[in-house]
């Protein structure tokens, strides 16, 4: 019966759920309670893979000032980073950055590229050694897609470790 639907089951999956949520948007309920808000939109457009359970990657940042600083990369995407120093540094929102790391593939490549610090927060909460960069668009497609290979690779290895684990020990979760 290709071709056909079966309005009993569709209709029950449909259900009135897409109405709820729409009028919960426009209308308060129950009445006299304040409108929901609608959370931020996310604006990254690039997978973002945590490196907290992976060898962790190092890299240097220039700051303007022309200080060089060792930094550790705790999540890594195509369109940005989120580090952390070992000691607070002076680095405001907006700051241009120059951050240079290796990318550990098949074989090894050196990323070097302008980056705009977004924010000096972690889950909401400010903290002077973390910094959240922005990639400049300056950084190549081809350097954005060996980001993606690295990440893709990262997340095999992940899923790899979680097959040949023993049911019910921890798992590696990135």
């Amino acid at each position: 019966m290709f071709g056909k639907r079966d309005f009993r089951t569709s209709r029950g999956s449909w259900g009135r759920e897409p109405q709820r949520s729409w009028f919960a948007k426009i209308l308060p309920w129950p009445p006299g309670s304040p409108a929901r808000e609608e959370s931020p939109p996310d604006r990254r457009h690039a997978f973002r893979l945590n490196l907290k359970n992976f060898h962790p990657l190092e890299a240097k940042l220039r700051l303007k000032n022309g200080t060089v600083v060792n930094i550790l990369i705790r999540d890594l995407s195509a369109g940005g980073m989120c580090c952390q120093v070992a000691e607070p540094i002076q680095a405001a929102k907006g700051d241009r950055l120059t951050a240079m790391f290796i990318l550990p593939l098949e074989q090894p490549f050196v990323l070097k590229t302008e980056a705009r610090v977004v924010t000096r927060a972690l889950n909401g909460r400010p903290d002077p050694k973390i910094l959240r960069l922005k990639f400049s668009e300056s950084l190549s497609e081809s350097s954005r897609d060996l980001i993606h290979r690295f990440i893709i690779t990262k997340q095999f290895e992940m899923i790899r470790a979680q097959k040949a684990a023993p049911p019910g020990a921890p798992s590696r979760r990135g």
